[in-house]
């Protein structure tokens, strides 16, 4: 009988890096583990049906999903709830040889629990840095401190996609810094395709949200366009911004200019017939996106907020306080400058097959604490 690992996701198996993150790594390890997973979303959703071919999934509800108050009331009290939720369910499954959190702060409560049930290895991973705007509630942040010693005191491993994204949720701690593999066979420099034409394409792959700046985004390509009025480009992604940015895209009068595609699109044929990324994120932990855009060769334009460690070698850094009208000056005195001939980058240390030999050694109990 195989071992067992428990994953605790962030939301749910929506298309997302999170995500995209946890089934390189089932796909992979699925021969030597049995995976388990708790969600905190309804409904199947686009990797749900593959994980179940590794495992079973199981869904925490949000007790007040509809009503604000009340869910700002929750959070102050999650602890206590998931807790008996948690302590309840691993009763009666497992058992697990590794927990491996991957929601945050409100990892707390679940690898209190598991250290208390007696599961030895108690992963908990941060993908992200801390937000532009943090909430001001100041017993938000009591809470958030309350929740950062429960971790540090009960997880084994500390696991992060960047350094910055180890110091947000383990302060001077030490922790694994582990890239976010990719897909080689899928994401690769010949897999694009050279096409010899006028028109620029650009591409944006991401959930559509504050943090990834799409809106910005739309307003860097106005004034480019205005420079190169046959430019084109592709958004890839969903979310809560969605209606807004397609209401955004009528009023710039992009409409014949602008694709919107759904977030379960091929990412990577897509990735081959275009030229260069735009990404303004306000703030990131890595940026998985950028890694497969660089594995297939594409120039990447992207905020001062990308960790450095995603620059791979085709990230051009401006700053999001310069303003659109500069960003689109920029890049198209780059591309004037430069070119756009897409190029070959050494992968390696993004390889799916190395990486996941460091989760394997990490479920297998050799702790880096």
């Amino acid at each position: 009988m195989k071992p067992k690992i428990l994953i605790v996701c962030c939301n749910g198996f929506e298309k997302g890096g999170i995500q995209a993150v946890i089934m390189s790594i089932v796909r992979i390890l699925h021969a030597d583990y049995d995976f388990d997973a708790i969600v905190f979303s309804e409904g199947d959703q686009f990797y749900t049906k593959e994980f179940e071919e590794y495992g079973s999934i199981y869904h925490f509800k949000d007790r007040y999903p509809a009503n604000k108050l009340r869910k700002t009331v929750e959070e102050m009290s999650r602890e206590l709830y998931y807790s008996k939720v948690f302590s309840s369910f691993l009763s009666s499954h497992g058992p697990y040889q590794a927990i491996h959190c991957h929601n945050y702060f409100e990892a707390a409560p679940f690898l209190k629990v598991a250290k208390q049930k007696g599961i030895p290895v108690r992963i908990a991973h941060c993908h992200n840095v801390a937000p532009i705007h943090p909430r001001k509630n100041p017993l938000y942040h009591k809470l958030i401190g309350f929740y950062k010693k429960e971790i540090l005191k009960n997880a084994t491993d500390y696991v992060a996609c960047s350094k910055a994204a180890g110091t947000y949720l383990f302060d001077n701690h030490i922790v694994r810094v582990i890239n976010n593999a990719i897909d080689l066979g899928n994401f690769s420099y010949e897999k694009s395709i050279i096409e010899k034409r006028d028109t620029i394409k650009f591409i944006h792959v991401g959930r559509y949200s504050g943090q990834k700046n799409q809106l910005f985004l739309l307003e860097v390509f106005k004034e480019y366009h205005n420079m190169n009025s046959d430019s084109k480009l592709t958004l890839i992604g969903s979310g809560k911004l969605s209606q807004k940015i397609e209401r955004r895209i009528k009023e710039l009068g992009l409409d014949g200019s602008i694709e919107m595609l759904p977030s379960d699109s091929d990412v990577p044929s897509y990735l081959a017939v275009h030229d260069c990324m735009i990404f303004p994120s306000m703030y990131e932990g890595l940026g998985i996106s950028l890694i497969e855009a660089q594995a297939m060769g594409l120039h990447c334009f992207v905020s001062e907020a990308i960790q450095k460690e995603a620059d791979l070698g085709l990230c051009i850094f401006l700053k999001l306080e310069d303003g659109a009208h500069l960003w689109a000056k920029s890049i198209d005195e780059y591309i004037q400058k430069n070119g756009i001939e897409k190029k070959i980058i050494d992968m390696k240390s993004f390889d799916i097959k190395l990486i996941s030999e460091q989760y394997r050694k990490i479920y297998a109990g050799e702790s880096c604490l």
